[in-house]
């Protein structure tokens, strides 16, 4: 029963990703496209408000963060405990947090909000009202999307990964048609552009809740009222609180103190730098969000072996993927820029290849941080991280206020606080599950830096013997991937791993052989 139940669940972990995959790919493709169309459309000046004032309405939504990591979190526990009861409680509760979130986000956006961008914010006065008429457009986006949180944890703590794609593909072809009408209207295309999405946002919210009543029953809301859920909610969410905010300090604060001391033009580069760490975010991103509720169901039904040996085997996965990913991308970076952009901004490049490394850090920490969360116990790891992550955004005005580093410099720092994060987090799963470093070591660190090591190589000699080209590319892409993929199956992977794999591959044999 028990080998049934695995098997299940890797078929649904298997269908989740390729569903997630295809949306993944669909996005990716269509976001290269608007990033550089958007551009082109807006201008690298308009382009770089659109960056910074959209990150105001982040940043001032930093509990909204905390909140949806928190409905994720509880939903997905009630459906490992099978209390249905729980589940409408929680769904309830949260979407009462929500709305009560929706009206705080509105208040400080009126507020501390309009104060930042109308008098801090570096923006050309020809283009406030439109810088205006952007923010408040966000402001509605942002309270939209705050109300779509349950409906989107629920989905996905079902695992009906296939109706989360579908509705993610919607929204990326909203955004297409958007930027392909753009150039038609003389009017103030950054307005337009702003009212656009909020008709999008209106639109995929609706569509959420439309399949979200459809098919599950603790969907149905009542306006009730649970002390004790609450009481969960509060206690889980107030240690959330503090390291969201200093996260928020860490992106969209990061944003927004380049743009006071370098100006808009650094955020165009941050900006592109973002959408290509979103892309790679996206693609180990997708095994993620399809492993995620495995692991926090097994926690919540006391399996606690097999969720720390599903983290250990997640970590390592997830890096693999993006190696295979990362590494062609790091190497050819400025020449897919040059194709992609045409005209390269300022910071792009270094930006981009810094944002990598990033990616690389936090695929590999991401599943620790999913198992501290399904246990609950994140009260010292909050206080930690908080402690870290606040450091960091004062550090980083000394040193540009008083050593006039680079902002090349203050991304460099942020890499590296992301690294000593990776053993916060394996030091807390120690504390929790019991597992001994020696383990995480042995079992994850050792194996991924052996293939790093190994799978870097061709690529080396090939940028080094060839100048930049399409052929260079499509050279190095194929040549990293070919030697990466041996490297990964009889180095980083273990025996019984690679007999899965091996099952998989004449599985897909034999249905060719059929046709």
């Amino acid at each position: 029963m028990v080998a049934e139940n695995s098997i299940s669940n890797n078929k649904r972990i298997a269908k989740n990703t390729i569903f997630l995959s295809i949306r993944m790919l669909f996005s990716m493709a269509v976001s290269l496209y608007t990033t550089r169309a958007i551009l082109e459309i807006l201008g690298v000046t308009d382009f770089g408000i659109y960056n910074v004032v959209g990150g105001v309405i982040v940043f001032l939504g930093f509990l909204n963060q905390t909140m949806s990591t928190t409905t994720a979190r509880f939903i997905t526990t009630a459906l490992g405990k099978g209390d249905q009861d729980y589940l409408h409680g929680i769904f309830c509760m949260s979407m009462n947090f929500h709305m009560i979130l929706s009206i705080l986000t509105l208040i400080v956006g009126e507020t501390i909000g309009l104060w930042i961008v109308s008098e801090k914010l570096i923006i050309p006065a020809d283009r406030m009202p439109a810088a205006m008429w952007l923010y408040q457009a966000s402001i509605l986006s942002a309270c939209i999307g705050i109300l779509n949180v349950p409906y989107n944890s629920t989905i996905i703590a079902h695992e009906r990964m296939g109706a989360f794609a579908y509705i993610s593909i919607m929204q990326v072809i909203a955004k297409l048609l958007i930027v392909l009408v753009l150039p038609f209207f003389m009017c103030d295309r950054l307005i337009l552009f702003s009212l656009l999405m909020v008709i999008v946002s209106i639109i995929i919210q609706v569509a959420y809740w439309q399949y979200s009543y459809r098919a599950f029953e603790e969907i149905k809301y009542k306006p009730i009222w649970n002390n004790a859920i609450w009481k969960d909610i509060i206690g889980f969410t107030s240690w959330n609180i503090s390291c969201d905010l200093a996260f928020m300090c860490n992106t969209q604060g990061l944003n927004i103190l380049l743009n006071i001391f370098f100006g808009p033009i650094v955020n165009v580069a941050r900006g592109i730098a973002v959408q290509i760490e979103s892309i790679m975010r996206q693609f180990v991103g997708n095994f993620q969000t399809a492993i995620n509720p495995q692991i926090t169901k097994k926690y919540a039904g006391g399996q606690i072996d097999e969720s720390l040996y599903l983290v250990l085997r997640v970590s390592r996965f997830c890096f693999y993927i993006i190696m295979l990913m990362g590494i062609p991308l790091y190497f050819e970076i400025e020449y897919l820029l040059k194709v992609w952009l045409g005209n390269i901004p300022e910071y792009t490049i270094s930006f981009a290849k810094i944002t990598i490394l990033m990616v690389v850090i936090d695929g590999l920490s991401n599943p620790l941080h999913l198992l501290i969360y399904a246990s609950g116990k994140v009260k010292t790891y909050q206080i930690i991280l908080s402690s870290i992550y606040l450091i960091f955004l004062p550090l980083s005005y000394c040193l540009i206020k008083f050593y006039s580093v680079s902002p090349e410099v203050i991304l460099t720092m942020l890499l590296l606080f992301k690294t000593v994060m990776v053993g916060v987090r394996i030091k807390r799963i120690n504390s929790i599950v019991g597992m001994k470093i020696q383990q995480y070591l042995t079992e994850v660190l050792f194996p991924i830096v052996l293939c790093l090591f190994l799978a870097v190589i061709v690529p080396i000699v090939i940028t080094v013997l060839f100048e930049q080209s399409f052929i260079r590319l499509v050279g190095t892409t194929i040549f990293a991937v070919l030697s990466s993929l041996p490297i990964i199956y009889f180095v980083g992977l273990r025996i019984s791993e690679r007999e899965l794999v091996k099952q998989y591959v004449k599985k897909i044999v034999f249905k060719i052989n059929c046709l």
